[in-house]
């Protein structure tokens, strides 16, 4: 079955970050922002003039990290779940119209050569 969405950014994932307070207001953290706006980008770029989809979705998503050159850590550090939120917030109203759709999810970070977060979204349709 062919994904609905597949794509692949040279960059290094950005964690959800708590929400902050100031002025009186709640903000999300500027380097969440920016990191959910570059994925939106690239979901954008994939999606071309196609629609969210409404059906249910699953995601697959492949977080790397580029090795330091001196580590003992057996992955990247970085709660998964954290980055995943950051990922679905970025594709939300582009790829799928809310990640509520999303019925199953498979994550995975690594240790690579390069920075880099490869998604893979495809629809579950009734039988």
């Amino acid at each position: 079955m062919e994904p609905f969405c597949a794509f692949q950014t040279a960059t290094k994932a950005v964690g959800k970050g708590r929400p902050r307070f100031g002025g009186g207001r709640v903000f999300t953290p500027q380097a969440t922002v920016r990191f959910e706006k570059l994925i939106g980008w690239e979901a954008k770029v994939r999606m071309g003039n196609r629609k969210p989809t409404p059906h249910p979705v699953a995601v697959s998503i492949v977080i790397t990290r580029k090795r330091p050159k001196k580590t003992k850590l057996p992955a990247p550090s970085g709660d998964t779940d954290n980055f995943v939120k950051s990922i679905l917030d970025g594709m939300n109203g582009i790829v799928f119209v809310d990640d509520r759709q999303v019925v199953q999810m498979n994550a995975m970070k690594q240790w690579g050569e390069a920075d880099m977060i490869t998604v893979i979204v495809q629809e579950r349709l009734a039988a």
